[in-house]
């Protein structure tokens, strides 16, 4: 009994001593918590009605679009300059009116021709000296005037052409047959002047160099007898210095010229259509 009273009051003495020697804690402040930067602790998901959204009719589905004023420029367009006439100014020649060229044909080295097919019967042989069967039959003639102005730096050179030849003077290998030409078949007497006007240019290359032959069509409008036919002639031309030289062929109808071919039962008969052949050199004018 009195060894437990020791052990009781032993361990009281223990107890005291602890207490007395052992710091005291005081219980830490709650945390202060900032509300506008605090995080919310998630939360368990709940299952919710879905919401539906119903428009009035009177709500816009998307808003409405928006209107672009249009922009205005802050300073209005300055004026252009007017374009100055194409027409070169007093004194001056314009560089188009430069490339024009005027060549006029030289008669002395020119000629105008006729080529149509002649066929000689039985009673030719004796009555006209004439070998029997077909032969061409020409007419030539240097009486031919006439010019050529030109735009050579032109896709079309052609700004006017006239050609003129005196029917009166066409003569061929037998002056019988001339001079029915004169009175009677062509009635060169009475219309004594052909005359071709050009009015346009087919095919004319778009480079050439000078010297160099060159091809091409040359249309018109022939006058024989008082009546006017549209023609074209095929031309060859050569352009040397201030020189052209070539020729030009056209086929034709004595018909269509208000005439028949001539003809004479047992002698001889003409076709109706022929060839006109000029062979030409035109110079230059100063």
């Amino acid at each position: 009994m009195r060894k437990q009273l020791l052990s009781i009051l032993l361990l009281l003495a223990v107890g005291l001593v602890a207490c007395q020697t052992a710091p005291t804690e005081t219980p830490a402040a709650p945390p202060v918590i900032d509300e506008a930067t605090a995080v919310p602790a998630p939360q368990e998901p709940t299952a919710t009605a879905p919401i539906v959204v119903t428009l009035e009719p009177s709500e816009e589905p998307y808003p409405p679009p928006m209107v672009v004023q249009p922009q205005v420029d802050a300073y209005p367009a300055m004026p252009q300059p007017a374009a100055p006439p194409t027409d070169a100014y007093p004194g001056q020649e314009s560089s188009a009116a430069g490339s024009v060229r005027t060549f006029v044909i030289v008669p002395e080295e020119s000629e105008a021709a006729y080529i149509v097919a002649e066929e000689f019967l039985s009673g030719a042989v004796q009555q006209l000296g004439q070998l029997l069967g077909l032969t061409d039959t020409i007419g030539r003639t240097q009486d031919i005037e006439g010019e050529l102005v030109l735009d050579l730096s032109a896709a079309d050179p052609l700004i006017s052409g006239e050609f003129i030849v005196d029917l009166r003077t066409l003569t061929s290998d037998d002056s019988r047959r001339d001079n029915r030409i004169r009175n009677e078949w062509l009635q060169a007497n009475r219309f004594p002047l052909a005359e071709f006007v050009a009015t346009a240019v087919e095919n004319f290359p778009a480079s050439y160099s000078e010297g160099q032959t060159i091809t091409f069509q040359l249309l018109g409008d022939m006058t024989i007898r008082e009546i006017t036919q549209p023609v074209r002639f095929d031309v060859t031309a050569t352009l040397s210095g201030n020189s052209i030289t070539g020729t030009a062929a056209a086929e034709m109808r004595m018909t269509d010229f208000g005439f028949n071919p001539p003809a004479m039962a047992n002698l001889f008969t003409v076709a109706d259509e022929f060839t006109v052949e000029v062979i030409f050199i035109a110079r230059e004018a100063n």
